[in-house]
């Protein structure tokens, strides 16, 4: 496939961040009327901040009586601390769900924006946080952590139903590569994030959410209607899901077809269907396996993931050490600086059902077992080729970017991974 910047899409978009004045009160950003759009960070150049800047634009932005509600891990950012209480200041109620408070910027797990009281029934119709907690069991919903990274808007200068799920938390500091995306003018979406927003809120556990009625997966049209059929533009995806109820990831992968070898220029890669990957945490070895049996099978898979230096997804990085995936890797302790953040998985081509189609996984979901069967996570499925070419060239600017410096650990590695031999 050939590689098309969306630079002209961003400019198009607007996405010219700027911070507004931290003032207390101050009316809504000029005229902000976003769209559909996804938002990506370049640890590299002046990017670094940009779904920090997304995030703080959408909440400057929330018209007067709209709500504000945000389900995040770790919320530690000043710069959009002080945006949210801009908008309570205009009459913008703003909610938070909220997990770990610790991160990059270090501190303790004591509630950061203090502004806000926690809920009550007294205060449930104004503005409010819930903490679930950062120790495993302390999550909203399942029995891990809460993990999730969304935010709904009522409306921003004047569009309605805005959605904003992300891989990003709010730390403060933004030293890795992360992705957002921006949904607008949904109705459907949007009353559904809302939905798992408010059992999150109210702390209705369920182990087998992704099953239930507020968090099975439906598929929206991109006028906000419910699809009749297929899955139409947009899909949500919920965690958790119950141990005996299957890896929803390899449903997904499962979907590609691999056999085909004629594939017009504008899908796949060289006529074969194409699988790329940009995954933080990856430690199953399902997973891996799978991918390496997709590109036996003929599919092109190209997979950017950082291999544990304490041995965590050793099972992984066994599976995939002598498949044909395509990798790039770096090897890490936890998190290195300019490494990869995001969770995404995006696939071109040929589905086995016979469509020919264009889409992308992202949000807070990365590939391990936690996240899949304990955590509260969210994850969207986006269709089409303007999102798809967006998310084919972020991987493309993350293994192609010059490094910023010469260490080694720095540095993307397509070698073979070591610890074994073929």
């Amino acid at each position: 496939m050939r590689l098309r910047r969306f630079s002209a899409w961003l400019a198009m978009s607007g996405l010219a961040f700027v911070l507004a004045p931290m003032a207390a009160a101050q009316p809504a950003a000029a005229a902000y009327a976003p769209v559909t759009h996804p938002v990506f960070n370049n640890p590299y150049n002046s990017t670094s901040t940009a779904v920090y800047d997304e995030v703080i634009r959408l909440v400057d932005g929330a018209d007067a009586g709209a709500i504000v509600r945000v389900a995040i891990f770790e919320a530690r950012s000043a710069a959009i601390g002080a945006a949210l209480q801009r908008a309570i200041a205009r009459g913008v109620d703003v909610r938070i769900v909220h997990g770990s408070n610790t991160g990059p910027e270090g501190g303790s797990d004591d509630w950061t924006y203090d502004f806000l009281p926690a809920r009550t029934e007294a205060n449930a119709a104004g503005s409010w946080h819930v903490a679930c907690g950062n120790a495993p069991g302390s999550a909203c919903v399942g029995t891990g952590i809460m993990h999730n990274k969304f935010m709904t808007i009522t409306s921003v200068g004047g569009v309605r139903n805005v959605v904003l799920i992300s891989s990003q938390n709010w730390w403060g500091s933004s030293p890795y590569w992360e992705n957002a995306m921006v949904v607008v003018d949904n109705a459907g979406l949007y009353g559904k994030f809302n939905a798992y927003f408010s059992d999150l809120a109210l702390k209705h556990k369920n182990n087998d959410y992704y099953n239930s009625a507020d968090g099975k997966p439906v598929s929206y049209n991109a006028d906000g209607t419910e699809a009749a059929s297929g899955y139409g533009a947009f899909r949500n995806y919920f965690s958790p899901i119950a141990d005996g109820d299957g890896n929803f990831v390899l449903d997904m992968l499962s979907r590609a077809d691999c056999s085909a070898r004629n594939l017009p220029d504008s899908l796949g890669h060289n006529g074969r269907t194409l699988i790329r990957v940009a995954m933080n945490g990856f430690t199953r070895s399902d997973i891996a396996r799978l991918l390496a049996s997709l590109d036996a099978e003929g599919c092109v898979v190209q997979l950017i993931y950082h291999v544990r230096t304490d041995g965590v997804n050793a099972s992984v990085v066994d599976a995939l050490r002598c498949s044909g995936v395509q990798r790039w890797w770096k090897p890490t302790g936890t998190d290195l600086p300019r490494s990869v953040h995001s969770k995404w998985f995006a696939i071109s081509g040929k589905l086995k059902s016979g469509a020919t189609e264009e889409i992308v996984y992202t949000g807070s979901t990365n590939w391990s077992g936690p996240a899949i069967y304990d955590n509260d996570e969210s994850l969207l499925r986006i269709s089409g080729h303007k999102t798809f070419q967006a998310y084919f060239d972020n991987f493309s600017d993350i293994v192609h970017t010059p490094e910023a410096t010469s260490t080694t650990s720095d540095d993307w590695r397509t070698s073979r991974e070591p610890g074994g031999s073929c």
